[in-house]
């Protein structure tokens, strides 16, 4: 999807593209850092974690006390990973929503290992989550400043 519009006088074109599942799949296991939103105590929180994508499951490392051991097994969450570019204005965010799950003493938990997370937060992180992924959707957008005289769908000559 393209759009022009003005801001501070000038004009700009705005490119809005839809990811595909592989992208998104992509751009959050590169980006290692996220937010988490759920509900605790009947209250809407969103939270920040390290996390990486493992078996098709975005995974992190919590406290053992933390809010979202706390959410509970199988608690809708939503995890949102995002990057931008403020000197190109560009940017992409990605959302996947799911279910929590406690997989600390689970056997299937597949590859991941302790090096898999590293939380930048201090103190102990035991706890393993995952997101049992339900839907994950993305979005990039592109912005560029048009030359004066020239529109969005004006080819550039030369």
């Amino acid at each position: 999807m393209s759009e022009t519009s003005e801001a501070y006088g000038e004009e700009y074109e705005v490119l809005v593209d839809e990811l595909d599942e592989e992208t998104c799949w992509r751009l959050v296991a590169q980006e290692a850092f996220g937010r988490v939103a759920f509900i605790y105590d009947f209250e809407l929180w969103i939270l920040p974690v390290n996390a990486a994508v493992v078996d098709g499951r975005v995974v992190f490392r919590t406290t053992d006390d933390s809010m979202l051991r706390a959410a509970g097994n199988s608690s809708l969450v939503a995890f949102e990973a995002d990057h931008t570019d403020r000197v190109n204005e560009t940017g992409w965010s990605v959302l996947v929503r799911g279910r929590l799950r406690d997989v600390t003493n689970d056997p299937d938990r597949g590859s991941w290992h302790e090096l898999t997370v590293r939380p930048w937060a201090p103190g102990p992180r035991h706890r393993r989550m995952a997101i049992e992924t339900a839907a994950i959707s993305g979005r990039k957008i592109h912005r560029r400043r048009l030359l004066p005289g020239r529109h969005a769908s004006t080819p550039p000559t030369g």
